[in-house]
């Protein structure tokens, strides 16, 4: 089977996209299949590269041809358009590459919407996130979760994010060329919740859905920390938080639902800082920023138990089956793609988002049964090894692929 996936990004850049598609094209590859990805090009990287049996090719679009249509030089986005540099390069990959499926991760779709015809390739589009709902990708509106697009709401929201003439150009195109959505053969949501959320706005046949998690490595359920422990990493009980020390992932939250815990445990935040994130820290807290995976996994194997308070819906919520890979219990917020992991009382604890009351009597109550600990971790260990390996992610996917053709 010859398959072409179009990401944003790919690795080197770092982030659950890149790694998903990363890990699901290099195991088809190994599987006899014929894979490629394309992707933007950004200053130092190859314009092509194999990446164990995966062909990469990155091209070179209007925005990196004219640098100051972007806010960030170092993570160029496609526009929400077809951008014609793109759909040049791209045509000429699939003359070279004939794929029978192409795969879609973010609004490099919309550059091969004027290939899908020629292409006769059947198109699959994977939703990583709220990319094809929102024009910020986010699907949270004044510190809530938003209720769904709206024309006038929209073009305010994105004013304000981008700043007025950028946010009127991409909510314009993003409006336009949803139209074309039509043209998707199948969707591939990570979870119920993005599934849900994308429905209305798409008029999806039933069919034409099918809800595929984001995958782990297998080999993270047999994950072992070293004896002794990095120095980064406390001594003694600690509960875990990871991902951006910011104010929509509940950061704020936590803090406060942490006060007055400080002498039964530590708080341990692993992060990157946003512009959002706080100057100072309570007594008790630990910071460790721009850590590496690997420093992850030590960290959640030795944490009391992990906590993932967002107040935005996540679409999946990777590090909660992380932590689960290492048989931690996770006390989540009860919406977004973590109810899909997340099984209350099962293999973990949901709280209603924003509720720093609540969050603290989950953590209360974890600290004081080792018993319930030991139960929610061994629980969360068998569900997550069961349903969001990369084999079995793969499988799924794979399996719609033969089925398309």
């Amino acid at each position: 089977m010859k398959i072409l996936w179009l990401a944003d990004f790919y690795p080197p850049f770092i982030g659950g996209l890149e790694r998903h598609v990363q890990m699901i094209a290099v195991e088809l590859a190994a599987r006899g299949h014929a894979v490629s990805v394309a992707t933007v090009w950004h200053e130092g990287l190859s314009p092509f590269e194999l990446d164990e049996g995966v062909r990469v090719y990155r091209m070179r679009g209007a925005m990196q041809r004219v640098p100051f249509l972007s806010s960030n030089g170092h993570r160029i986005f496609h526009p929400t358009a077809p951008d014609p540099f793109v759909v040049k390069s791209l045509g000429e990959i699939i003359e070279r590459e004939k794929p029978e499926i192409v795969i879609a991760s973010g609004w490099i779709l919309y550059s091969f919407f004027p290939l899908k015809a020629r292409s006769n390739a059947k198109l699959f589009v994977r939703h990583h996130d709220y990319a094809f709902i929102c024009p910020k990708r986010t699907f949270f509106l004044n510190g809530e979760v938003c209720s769904g697009p709206g024309l006038y709401k929209c073009y305010a929201c994105t004013a304000d994010h981008y700043g007025v003439p950028k946010g009127i150009a991409v909510n314009s195109s993003f409006q336009f060329f949803r139209r074309f959505h039509g043209l998707v053969d199948q969707h591939l949501p990570v979870s119920q919740y993005v599934a849900d959320a994308i429905d209305p706005s798409h008029n999806l046949a039933p069919d034409s859905v099918h809800v595929i998690p984001a995958p782990v490595p297998d080999e993270i359920f047999a994950f072992k920390a070293m004896p002794v422990a990095s120095p980064e990493i406390p001594r003694g009980d600690f509960i875990l938080y990871v991902g951006a020390l910011t104010e929509t992932k509940g950061l704020n939250v936590l803090l406060d639902a942490y006060r007055g815990l400080e002498d039964r445990a530590g708080l341990v935040l692993i992060g990157t800082q946003w512009h959002d994130s706080p100057s100072s820290y309570p007594e008790g807290v630990t910071v460790i920023p721009d850590a590496p995976h690997s420093l992850v996994m030590e960290a959640l194997s030795r944490c009391t138990f992990s906590v993932v308070p967002s107040l935005w819906a996540e679409p999946f919520g990777q590090v909660a089956v992380e932590a689960m890979a290492v048989g931690k219990p996770v006390i989540a917020s009860a919406h977004g793609g973590l109810l899909d992991i997340v099984l209350h009382q099962r293999t973990g604890m949901l709280v209603e988002p924003g509720d720093p009351a609540k969050l603290k009597q989950a953590m209360l109550e974890l600290l004081d049964d080792a018993a319930l600990r030991c139960e929610l971790g061994m629980q969360g260990y068998a569900w997550a090894k069961g349903r969001f390996t990369r084999t079995q992610v793969t499988d799924q996917i794979e399996a719609l692929f033969m089925d398309a053709l």
